[in-house]
């Protein structure tokens, strides 16, 4: 436990060091090298097949794929043996994540109701899952477990929430037939086989959703 504490320490403490590090390079006289940085191709071809992506969507949908995945893996492991298996106790962080994500939308379309920006009612839906837990971590010694659960599980459930309606209304074109067969074909692999098992049906599904106009994460 000291080690995955130390370990989530360190990696909390690089996040924060690399949002310092590209807040002051992106506002800085070198800024231009920043924005062409993430808007590099990186390409894969096969024969006649070539599927090339900038970086900033290699990590969107590549690297924040395995970090939801992350996610997912401590919510499990809360709702099956942590403070999150009784349906009591999780309907609270549930309630406060759903209140944390219809406020701030409601408040944003009051505010800028006469303004062309008020479709984007959406952003300040989210919450930063990262620094969340990040935050989490630095002060899990001065807060009692049951805050810590209750935190992640809103931090979690907030940004899951988000997501979805990031799919369901900010995306211009969902081919909703071959999402409804990728999700099915899913289930049904979680249903017949162990879940260390999915792997490759997840990494599979990963790219039909790329194809299919929705990102993988």
């Amino acid at each position: 436990m000291e080690h995955q504490i130390r370990s989530r320490l360190f990696a909390t403490l690089l996040l924060f060091a690399v949002v310092i590090v590209a807040l002051v390079w992106a506002n800085s006289p070198w800024s231009h090298f920043y924005f062409e940085l993430w808007h590099t191709h990186l390409s894969i071809e096969i024969g006649s097949f070539e599927l090339s992506k900038t970086l900033h969507h290699r990590i969107n949908d590549g690297l924040m794929s395995v970090f939801f995945f992350l996610i997912g893996l401590e919510i499990r492991k809360e709702l099956i043996h942590g403070d999150l298996n009784d349906p009591k106790s999780a309907l609270v962080p549930i309630l406060a994540a759903c209140g944390g994500m219809i406020i701030p939308a409601l408040l944003y379309v009051a505010i800028n109701w006469d303004s062309h920006s008020v479709n984007t009612w959406g952003i300040p839906m989210a919450t930063d899952i990262a620094f969340a837990l990040g935050t989490i971590t630095f002060i899990r010694k001065r807060i009692v477990p049951s805050l810590i659960i209750f935190l992640s599980a809103f931090a979690i459930v907030d940004d899951i929430g988000t997501v979805a309606v990031t799919a369901i209304v900010y995306t211009p074109d969902i081919v909703l037939l071959a999402l409804l067969i990728a999700g099915g074909l899913f289930a049904r692999d979680v249903r017949s086989r162990p879940l260390w098992g999915c792997g490759r049906r997840g990494f599979t599904l990963s790219s039909d959703c790329l194809a299919f106009g929705r990102p993988s994460t």
